[in-house]
């Protein structure tokens, strides 16, 4: 039987299916992200003439939106992590940002920093954010390791080598070889990418539990903010402007 009519021919229809799946709800996820900026910088214009309780409404909906989109990324990554590293749904310029599947963690303190000053925050929250800051450093030193790991690995595993090497040319018998070699890496990258993406959320959302509503909003509008321009140049470089 050639190769066309291999179930590998079928799971490269599927992935380009889930891939296309992928992209079409992330067009919809970031129109909704830019309504949510334009929200927040809304609320920020007016923020005296707005209650606590209705601040910490509208973080809880920005915070919703973003584990929506983890959610269905992870959904993808049960279906393909390979595709998850290497995502066709982002540009170029937005890769080159990329730390294991997505932002760094961390970076959510160097945003927090752009808008809230340490003489802004009191003595407790410095000294929480501080203890935070120490706990993602050795977390993400942790994923790090594991990702460096799972590459070394792959580059000295004879029969993940070999198993690469049978891809282009695959008959029914060792397609069977082939996804159980390849099954142990996909493992290891799934679990991977959930303990980053896991600390990615973490981190954003034990970052909100320090600060007060008010700094909340400064904060998600500047990571909003971000995200927003380093996709939109994203699209200008590839459009050649």
């Amino acid at each position: 039987m050639s190769s066309n009519n291999s179930p590998a021919a079928g799971s490269s229809s599927n992935n380009i299916s889930c891939s296309r799946d992928f992209e079409t709800f992330l067009q919809g996820w970031l129109i909704r992200q830019q309504h949510f900026y334009e929200l927040l910088q809304t609320t920020l214009k007016n923020i005296h003439q707005h209650e606590e309780d209705d601040l910490n409404v509208l973080v809880s909906k920005v915070l919703s939106h973003y584990h929506l989109y983890y959610e269905r990324k992870s959904e993808m990554a049960t279906h393909n992590v390979f595709l998850v590293f290497s995502p066709t749904w982002f540009t170029p310029f937005e890769k080159t940002f990329f730390w294991v599947g997505g932002f760094r963690p961390s970076l959510a303190f160097k945003v927090m920093e752009t808008v809230i000053r340490s003489d802004e925050m009191t003595e407790l929250q410095r000294q929480r954010m501080d203890m935070l800051k120490d706990n993602v450093a050795r977390e993400e030193a942790g994923v790090a390791k594991e990702m460096a790991s799972t590459q070394e690995k792959v580059a000295t595993d004879q029969a993940i080598m070999e198993a690469v090497k049978k891809m282009e040319n695959l008959v029914n018998g060792e397609i069977v070889e082939v996804d159980a070699v390849l099954r142990g890496l996909r493992m290891s990258m799934e679990t991977v990418l959930t303990w980053a993406d896991s600390l990615r959320v973490a981190t954003a959302g034990k970052v909100t539990q320090i600060l007060t509503p008010v700094q909340c909003i400064k904060f998600l509008a500047a990571a909003t903010k971000l995200q927003l321009r380093i996709r939109a140049r994203g699209m200008q470089l590839i459009g050649g402007n």
